[in-house]
């Protein structure tokens, strides 16, 4: 609610959400739904980053490629940005691609996605996905103050139930 009634953050907030929904609806498709899950991550970066927090300026902001904006904004969260042991085949696509870490893929394959000259071989699509949302998910979590458990959706195989304290809980 505090984040909601500060007008620094509503309509990003309220943009945020509604992509992230729209996103886990897969309706859009597993491609769809990684570019619109990209988006969200780099609207909540730039008002973090920019608007909120002044930790980078429009200038340098608008200097780093995605993947870099989203690596500093998940950093300042204390979300790691590493692709889990759990999505074992988008970690061996960052290393054979090197793309370093998980924003690098997403940014990667949702690149290839988008830009005609870039397009090649998408890699583990569903994989990206999954990451990309589960950032999202934690980005929103933590930017709520939120510091419980959570269901970590890159456990693809996680029985009903199954949480996990979020990565900046004590």
């Amino acid at each position: 609610i505090e984040k909601w009634n500060n007008p620094v953050w509503k309509e990003t907030i309220s943009r945020a959400i509604y992509w992230f929904v729209r996103a886990n609806s897969n309706a859009a498709g597993t491609d769809g739904s990684l570019i619109l899950s990209q988006a969200a991550l780099e609207g909540l970066s730039w008002t973090y980053l920019v608007e909120d927090t002044g930790t980078l300026s429009r200038r340098k902001f608008k200097g780093l490629s995605a993947a870099e904006v989203i690596r500093v904004f998940l950093d300042k969260l204390h979300i790691p940005a590493d692709v889990p042991n759990t999505l074992g085949d988008l970690q061996q696509e960052v290393v054979a691609r090197g793309w370093g870490d998980g924003c690098g893929a997403v940014a990667g394959i949702r690149n290839n996605l988008v830009h005609p000259e870039k397009r090649g071989s998408l890699g583990p699509l569903f994989e990206c996905w999954v990451l990309a949302q589960w950032f999202l998910e934690l980005s929103l979590l933590q930017l709520f103050g939120y510091h419980g458990e959570h269901g970590n959706r890159t456990v693809l195989s996680r029985w009903i139930g199954q949480v996990e304290p979020v990565p900046w809980a004590d």
